[in-house]
């Protein structure tokens, strides 16, 4: 028997992992150095884009807005997608039975700290919807995501 309740909270679990500190990116592939958390990054490219509602959808690994598609924040959607994969096996689920999965994210200034808010939203092949809690996280480090030229 499917045990469909750990579904959400595979979704929170989703959502813990790709905001975690664990997943800090540092670009050095250009003459721009630029470092940084998934939060920091979404709000570099979100101020950047004038983007502040941003869908992710996992499955597919793009985003909405293809400016958001950068190297930073597609690094950790094979860790999420392995996390799915474990989690249905867990759950005594198919590994076909996830239909969508989507990141609802917005970018929100809460007194004046560059705040994230994320939900998660998964579709199964029994057309039911199943939704993780509102998560919200800060931008820490922005001023590293600035372009900034590297000293040779």
């Amino acid at each position: 028997m499917p045990k469909l309740k750990k579904l959400t909270s595979m979704l929170n679990n989703l959502i813990d992992s790709y905001f975690s500190t664990l997943n800090y990116f540092a670009d050095t592939s250009s003459e721009e150095k630029r470092c940084g958390y998934m939060a920091d990054w979404l709000w570099k490219i979100g101020m950047e884009n004038n983007e502040w509602d941003i869908e992710m959808d996992i499955l597919n690994k793009t985003f909405d807005q293809k400016s958001f598609e950068v190297k930073a924040l597609l690094f950790p959607m094979d860790k999420l997608l392995t996390i799915v994969n474990k989690c249905l096996v867990d759950a005594g689920v198919e590994n076909d039975f996830v239909k969508e999965l989507k990141f609802l994210i917005q970018l929100r200034r809460s007194r004046d700290i560059p705040t994230v808010i994320c939900t998660a939203e998964l579709v199964g092949a029994n057309e039911k919807i199943y939704n993780s809690k509102e998560f919200t996280t800060i931008a820490y480090d922005l001023k590293n995501l600035m372009s900034k030229k590297r000293k040779s």
